[in-house]
């Protein structure tokens, strides 16, 4: 008989998707289930689950309470359950023949068993050594014999480098303390005319001391104005596509206040722009707002790059025409950031407009061309883009981010190179990690799969990663 739901008293689990038991049937674990009982996920075809996917599901208080008895009883029955849904991975996991984690984990030295709010219980089995200190964790599934408390075991810890103790930064002196003339307010987030080394421990401090720096060239055309010569003023080149949009958003600078400025038409405009206080009382020190914009070139983007140069002039920095795809698109507030994928560099870049990405015709998967430059070996642009199109397959998965089909050969073998994982190379997306074995079997000729961008084994590292392999 089928338990009745109760949608007063719902109660939701979050567990792993460990194994499959048919096409639409698989085994997942949960904290919540006695060790070594997973349950049985029945799924729908329209939302398909993989090994290694995290799930949410939900239960009736009845179901709850049959299910998953407090304390955790051996005589309960594995749980069954078909309302569902994928969410992203709360924690980085590898899933092939076995079920892999990592995670971030202070431990104590040598320490013998881990206390996990997800995992419950993780023992160190094979008596690995280590000294006090944060570590990424690998831990894995085991098969619980004699009514053991645990199921995950400790596999392998890398202790987490330290950074150094000092952080270098660019800056523009923005202002002079009256009562001390060799203390300087400098804005620290975006570079203009110093390069600082500042203590990292004090970053998050709202005033910090530099006494170790050293002049660069300025970005953009610098002046003092106002009543003492003490206003700082600056003129950028940006582009305007949609002039009904009060707020402006520069790659550089950021956020620039427009609280005075019409503009009466999209085009090339010439901002000019001061360094003030919104308000004698305010705890700000500062913002930056717009006081003057000349138009330059009427009309919005040209689909020509060389008619309309970046506005983004960083000093001896070459602008060169690159392929890219759109990767992801994050949007707060009335802000944006495009992330992108230079299919020649195999490497990621950021791309700023000052319109929204779709009145660009660009959406998640769109190949484009555009000017990029490379200031601090990240590669950055602000267009103008042209010959948008669609070169492969894509669809935007439940982060947000893009799953690719692409075609490679030749699949090699694991190396310390990838991480211990066997690897196959890609003209434009580089060297994709197969670290769930989704091609095994399939060493020679040609390979057919889908791809995405993840974490592999610690938090620093971003790689291509075979998803699902295709037949």
């Amino acid at each position: 008989t089928a338990l009745s739901m109760d949608t007063n008293s719902d109660r939701t689990i979050t567990g792993i998707v460990v194994g499959q038991l048919s096409p639409t049937q698989y085994f997942v674990w949960c904290q919540e289930s006695y060790p070594g009982k997973d349950g049985v996920l029945t799924t729908n075809p329209e939302n398909p689950v993989l090994l290694g996917d995290w799930v949410s599901l939900k239960f009736s208080k009845t179901q709850a309470d049959l299910y998953f008895p407090n304390p955790k009883n051996v005589d309960a029955p594995p749980f069954k359950a078909s309302e569902y849904s994928v969410i992203p991975d709360i924690y980085r996991t590898d899933a092939a023949i076995i079920i892999r984690v990592t995670l971030l984990q202070e431990l104590k030295e040598n320490q013998e068993e881990i206390d996990h709010s997800v995992f419950g219980k993780i023992y160190n089995n094979n008596k690995l050594e280590f000294v006090d200190g944060t570590y990424y964790l690998t831990i894995r599934r085991i098969k619980v014999e004699n009514n053991r408390d645990s199921e995950w075991v400790l596999e392998n810890v890398r202790q987490v480098p330290e950074e150094p103790p000092e952080v270098v930064v660019n800056g523009i002196v923005a202002a002079v303390d009256n009562k001390d003339k060799d203390l300087l307010y400098v804005w620290l987030p975006l570079g203009t005319w110093l390069k600082m080394k500042l203590p990292r421990a004090e970053m998050n401090e709202t005033y910090l001391e530099c006494k170790d720096y050293w002049e660069i060239p300025p970005f953009y055309p610098t002046e003092l104005t106002g009543k003492n010569g003490t206003t700082l003023q600056l003129k950028l080149k940006l582009r305007i596509d949609n002039p009904e949009k009060k707020e402006i958003l520069h790659p550089i600078i950021g956020h620039i206040i427009n609280d005075a400025i019409r503009f009466e038409q999209p085009g090339k405009y010439e901002l000019t722009i001061v360094r003030a206080k919104p308000n004698k009382n305010s705890a700000i020190q500062a913002v930056w707002y717009l006081r003057d914009a000349e138009l330059l070139l009427v009309g919005k983007t040209s689909q020509r790059p060389q008619d309309t140069p970046p506005a983004v002039a960083l000093p001896k920095q070459p602008q060169n025409l690159k392929k890219a795809m759109v990767i992801r698109i994050l949007t707060g507030g009335q802000s944006e950031v495009i992330y992108v994928w230079l299919l020649e560099e195999h490497c990621e870049g950021r791309l700023y407009l000052n319109s929204t990405a779709e009145s660009h015709g660009l959406t998640v998967g769109k190949v484009f061309s555009a000017p990029f430059i490379n200031p601090n070996q990240r590669w950055m642009s602000t267009g103008p883009v042209s010959h948008v199109e669609d070169l492969y397959l894509t669809r935007v998965n439940r982060t947000g981010g893009i799953d690719i089909q692409v075609n490679a050969e030749n699949l090699q073998n694991s190396d310390d190179a990838h991480w211990g994982y066997p690897w196959i190379h890609h003209g434009h997306f580089g060297d994709i990690l197969d670290n769930r074995h989704q091609l095994r079997n399939r060493e020679a000729g040609q390979c057919r799969m889908w791809i995405r961008r993840a974490w592999v084994d610690r938090e620093d590292n971003h790689q291509w990663v075979v998803l699902e392999g295709i037949e």
